[in-house]
């Protein structure tokens, strides 16, 4: 609220013009990670990765919580290539994962109602602990 014209004020108090701020230089580069920034390398183990990427094991995960395994330590694998596709999912449209890419995964393997079976949860058979099982994992699907 601005200060009524018939109340004295010293001039350190008073209200000064607004300054302009300069334009940013045009050559200035663009952050990668705003853009979709093209593939470098291309073939069998190159992917484009998706903006917050890591957000699709977060959301995976309290997908999964809620279902029973028939073997537990089948758990982390599903995670992992739920996760892993809902990703690439979202990285060929140059976005972050949703849950809608989680659910389209998981319809793909079939993992719905409430129990993953010891044959759904083999398919995915240690793929939480290497990498090379994984970047094969999301090149073959």
């Amino acid at each position: 609220m601005s200060q009524p014209s018939y109340v004295p004020i010293s001039p350190a108090g008073e209200v000064r013009p607004s300054m302009k701020t300069q334009n940013p230089e045009i050559g200035r580069v663009p952050k990668k990670g705003l853009l979709g920034a093209p593939r470098v390398n291309s073939g069998a183990n190159a992917g484009t990765p998706a903006p917050n990427e890591g957000f699709a094991f977060t959301v995976t995960e309290r997908v999964l919580a809620k279902f029973k395994f028939e073997h537990e330590h089948d758990r982390h694998n599903v995670v992992t290539a739920v996760a892993l596709l809902a990703g690439k999912r979202a990285s060929v449209s140059g976005r972050a994962p949703t849950l809608n890419d989680i659910h389209a995964v998981m319809a793909e393997f079939e993992l719905t109602g409430s129990k993953i079976s010891a044959a759904q949860g083999a398919e995915f058979a240690g793929l939480a602990h290497s990498y090379p099982a994984q970047r094969n994992f999301v090149d073959l699907h």
